[in-house]
């Protein structure tokens, strides 16, 4: 049997509904508290009114004020024993309503006009414990962003993950990334090996578990804008960030993730024009090739897929890997489409995460996401 404090998702040809009963453990502590202010007040009052007859407008207005909360308290506590929200999803509309007892947060949107559905995750407490709390969120063709289920309704993440899905679905929206949308983390091969605990280094967790709107130090400080991430069938999980730097220049850092060791990558994207000659192709790669006087020779061949943010599903993708002669370039070949990506890639010496030992709460770096700065002697490293 569901739990009456959960959400619950029904789904048909004609619409889509989401409830959830506002009961809970917590309604019973909210009633108790009603029910204490409630004979406070009344035993005040009589004992002022009745037995000494006092009437002064100092006391009547302390009264009024005794009286409003009791009847506010009531109606709380009544509405956490018998409200339900409840989310329609039609073709023309959709109709978010507390019932029975008006909680003033109903609202009517033309489906028409939403342009994407979506979830943010918001940070917060519960009981003295932090937690993390999602809204479900529509923006409109004109830009405004409105909340469908504040975070407040306790959404849960797969409840939150599978309305959306199904909201996109129903409507006939195509999913597209919005700025400061929750997205799925994907489970990567490396995390799903089973090994025994081990300490890495500062650099390797910071940078690799880094997510979209971190602030990382390579060099200088970069924040993340986009990340991609790759499969491996080997079981090698890569990455591909794309960053803005603080004088909102971009940058490409590919992170080469073998097993426990990780290289980093500085890369930029080779225009076509300057290696179209090579006529490299997935079926028979060359095994080397010569690209602004150097000589690379081809040392992996990648298969697996492809993970983008703001887009549902995997690409299926292949990955050829040339090295240059002293090992500190490295070309890949992206192939995804009908055309090859390529990018030259310079790696990235330990001195150039030498501030990753700083305390970045000490940085103006104006971070968004959660709205919370980092610390990175609070982390923990696994």
């Amino acid at each position: 049997m569901t739990q009456k404090n959960n959400w619950v998702i029904n789904t048909n040809a004609s619409q889509i509904t989401a409830y959830k009963n506002w009961y809970s453990s917590i309604s019973w502590l909210v009633g108790a508290s009603a029910g204490f202010w409630n004979i406070f007040t009344m035993y005040v009052l009589y004992k002022v009114f009745i037995k000494q007859g006092f009437y002064s407008p100092q006391f009547l207005t302390v009264a009024l004020i005794f009286g409003i909360v009791a009847i506010a308290l009531t109606y709380y506590s009544a509405s956490h024993f018998l409200n339900k929200t409840i989310v329609s999803v039609e073709k023309d509309q959709i109709v978010v309503k507390d019932s029975p007892l008006p909680a003033f947060n109903d609202k009517k949107i033309d489906s028409q006009n939403i342009d994407q559905v979506f979830i943010t995750q918001i940070e917060g407490k519960q009981l003295g414990t932090v937690q993390d709390f999602y809204e479900l969120k529509a923006k409109l063709k004109d830009g405004e962003t409105q909340i469908l289920i504040p975070y407040t309704y306790k959404l849960p993440e797969d409840k939150a993950l599978d309305l959306e899905q199904k909201m996109e679905s129903f409507l006939g929206i195509s999913d597209a990334y919005v700025r400061g949308e929750y997205i799925e983390p994907v489970p990567t091969n490396f995390e799903k090996i089973q090994q025994k605990p081990k300490r890495v280094s500062m650099e390797d967790s910071y940078i690799y578990n880094s997510k979209i709107e971190d602030w990382i130090f390579i060099k200088e400080h970069h924040q993340i804008i986009h990340i991609t991430q790759y499969d491996w069938s080997n079981g090698d999980t890569d990455k591909l960030y794309q960053t803005m730097n603080e004088s909102e220049k971009e940058q490409l850092f590919y992170l080469d993730r073998n097993k426990g060791l990780l290289n980093i990558y500085s890369e930029h994207a080779i225009p076509l024009s300057e290696v179209i000659h090579l006529n490299i192709n997935s079926k028979a790669p060359a095994t080397s090739f010569d690209y602004q006087n150097q000589l690379f020779t081809l040392d992996q061949v990648y298969e697996g897929n492809a993970f983008y943010d703001g887009q549902k599903g995997a690409t299926e993708t292949k990955q050829l890997v040339y090295f240059s002669e002293n090992k500190n370039q490295m070309i890949r070949v992206v192939f995804n489409g009908t055309s090859p990506f390529y990018f030259l890639g310079s790696k990235m010496k330990a001195v150039d995460f030498e501030e990753l030992d700083t305390d970045v709460d000490q940085l103006d770096l104006n971070i968004s996401v959660k709205e919370k700065s980092l610390d990175l002697l609070d982390r923990d490293f696994v």
